[in-house]
């Protein structure tokens, strides 16, 4: 087994829909909510950004993007590509999906286990407010 430190961002995603594909499912279904209420209210968002270490027309188009990558993997087979998991963890867009991530594992819907693999996989423990 690779070192933590080995294993890229995209295969630790990949890694965490095989061992939870119900929650990353779940995971999946809350951040495509999370990306249209982001590009749907980016006229408030300017409004309130204030500042930021990334722009707020950088957070609508990641926002966008993930709009976009999941809504094209609607079609697929009910196991999520490993190519949309790619694109969702890949360079800037590890940002958008990152942030929600830790969102969604502190929701009381998300089980205990996954959050758990999700604090685990990207010592995420750090943006928490456990």
């Amino acid at each position: 087994m690779k070192a933590k430190k080995d294993i890229r961002l995209n295969k630790t995603g990949k890694l965490l829909q095989i061992l939870y594909p119900g929650e990353f499912s779940s995971f999946l279904a809350y951040l495509k909510i999370a990306a249209i209420e982001t590009a749907d209210d980016s006229e408030e968002l300017t409004r309130v950004w204030g500042k930021q270490v990334l722009t707020v027309g950088f957070w609508i188009s990641l926002a966008q993007e993930t709009i976009k990558l999941l809504r094209d993997n609607e079609n697929s087979t009910p196991q999520y590509t490993p190519l949309l998991i790619d694109r969702l963890f890949k360079s800037d867009q590890y940002l958008f999906t990152l942030y929600y991530l830790v969102r969604y594992i502190q929701q009381p819907i998300c089980s205990e286990t996954f959050a758990f693999a999700v604090r685990l996989f990207f010592n995420t423990k750090q943006f928490s407010e456990d």
